[in-house]
């Protein structure tokens, strides 16, 4: 089995590896040159023909380029380009590995590779920050309904306090992420 790597002009790999077995095509690859032979001749009646030296007699029989099936091959053109073969070790590495290999793209080989790092925007951060804290004050609105319901004052008073704590927390993050 073989597997190709489909990847962009800096190197780095577009999807998932391809394979020839289950994105190739298989296809009949026939002669390039004339191919010539020497076949036994044969009657009417489908004896063979005898020379005067008791021999079969033969005729020589030249078939044209391109009709004679010599092997089959694998279409890749459903792999898109470019694409660089990896062995079966390399394909298993870049399985483990993926965010860290890319293509060289001059010598078409697997290499490693550290990606930048990544630096979020001040209003990335805050969505991640909502995304923490949003939960938490969630669970706290919930447990003051049930216990305005249940009117029991003293979790009341522990929910507002929590609550108090929580978005005095939440803000100070919050700050100082606008602040930078």
């Amino acid at each position: 089995m073989r597997y190709f790597l489909h990847y962009n002009q800096s190197g780095l790999i577009i999807g998932a590896p391809y394979c020839d077995l289950v994105h190739g095509k298989p296809m009949s690859v026939y002669n390039t040159e004339p191919i010539t032979t020497q076949t036994p001749e044969f009657d009417d009646k489908g004896n063979a023909v005898v020379g005067d030296d008791g021999k079969p007699s033969m005729k020589t029989v030249t078939q044209a380029i391109g009709t004679v099936q010599t092997g089959t091959t694998i279409d890749l053109s459903a792999i898109p380009a470019p694409y660089a073969e990896i062995t079966e070790a390399e394909h298993d590495d870049w399985m483990q590995n993926q965010a860290t290999r890319k293509v060289d793209v001059t010598t078409k080989k697997l290499i490693e590779y550290t990606p930048p790092a990544v630096v979020l925007t001040a209003t990335e951060k805050i969505a991640a920050l909502d995304a923490e804290y949003q939960p938490q004050f969630s669970a706290l609105a919930q447990s003051l309904g049930l216990a305005t319901l249940d009117g029991n004052q003293t979790v009341i008073d522990g929910i507002k306090s929590d609550y108090t704590a929580l978005k005095t927390e939440y803000n100070a993050k919050r700050e100082a992420i606008a602040n930078g």
